[in-house]
């Protein structure tokens, strides 16, 4: 009877048998061996490298589809999706950073402005007003200045202000100087409008006659000295005034959710720095709907 020496007493058999050994053929004839096994050894550099991994998986699953399609359009033409070259951004050189965000915010109603000045020796109070001012006419009228009310701003909460800029259209040609101001915000993050001169001395703070600064970010205020000539129709921007708005945006009040923040600006010569006839003149909300075009915004860039 013939004698069979095959693997597995067979003429010739191959293949792994039970996930343990692999029977092959080799030059010197049959064998059989261990299946190989990877031993993961866990070192330090593995460790660190799955959890570079990891962490650029859940940074890319945290951006939102703008941004998301941002990168889609970046890998276009290089044989990778977004979501491959942004793990390649991130393994090489850390979380890129979003693309900068740029939006406009303008008052939506007649009362999301209003103006103040010293007026024959008292504060004076307009409201549903058409003009806004800041600045000096004379000793009579004086410390001029206004409120600004920006409703649905929806900046997410976390977020790194760029810049910001108040943006005016100027009604009224005024090119004297020296015109100086200074631009703070509220804390609160859903207060209403403005109702009379009380409330807006208890919000605007000491420069108004107020009681005390607690409601505005005093150490944030930026000044606005050296405001240059305005010619009517022409649009004008205000001095920087990212810090106010970072400041105003950093409170745990703040939600980032569209229509539920409130952004209140006040920009005035409360102080009455101003030289005599020096003032600005831009276009408010008034008693009937405006083109919006004219009306105050506020433009911010974030990221």
């Amino acid at each position: 009877m013939p004698k069979v020496e095959g693997p597995l007493f067979s003429v010739s058999a191959g293949g792994t048998l039970g996930g343990a050994v692999t029977f092959e053929g080799g030059p010197s004839g049959p064998r059989v061996q261990k299946v190989p096994r990877h031993r993961d050894m866990k070192t330090v550099g593995q460790l660190a490298h799955r959890a570079s991994f990891a962490s650029g998986v859940s940074s890319w699953n945290a951006l939102d589809g703008a941004s998301k399609a941002y990168y889609e359009s970046l890998a276009q033409g290089k044989a990778m999706t977004g979501y491959n070259l942004y793990l390649k951004l991130f393994l090489l050189a850390g979380p890129p950073a979003p693309e900068p965000v740029e939006v406009e915010y303008r008052i939506a109603a007649p009362m999301d402005s209003c103006g103040v000045e010293w007026s024959y020796g008292a504060w004076s109070w307009r409201w549903w007003v058409y003009e806004i001012y800041v600045g000096r006419i004379s000793s009579n009228s004086c410390r001029m200045g206004h409120g600004l009310r920006f409703t649905g701003v929806a900046i997410p909460a976390g977020s790194t202000i760029l810049s910001a800029k108040v943006k005016y259209t100027c009604s009224d040609t005024q090119t004297w100087t020296v015109l100086r101001a200074r631009i703070t915000g509220e804390k609160s993050v859903n207060e209403g409008q403005w109702d009379d001169m009380g409330e807006y001395q208890s919000r605007r703070g000491t420069a108004a006659g107020g009681p005390n600064d607690d409601n505005i970010f005093l150490a944030e205020q930026v000044t606005w000295d050296g405001v240059e000539a305005w010619y009517v129709d022409q649009e004008y921007e205000s001095e920087e005034i990212g810090s106010v708005i970072q400041a105003i945006i950093d409170q745990g009040a703040w939600t980032g959710e569209s229509g539920a923040d409130v952004v209140c600006l006040y920009v005035d010569d409360h102080e009455d720095r101003s030289s005599q006839g020096a003032r600005r003149v831009a276009h408010a909300y008034g008693e009937l709907p405006r083109d919006p075009a004219i009306l105050p915004r506020l433009w911010v860039r974030y990221q």
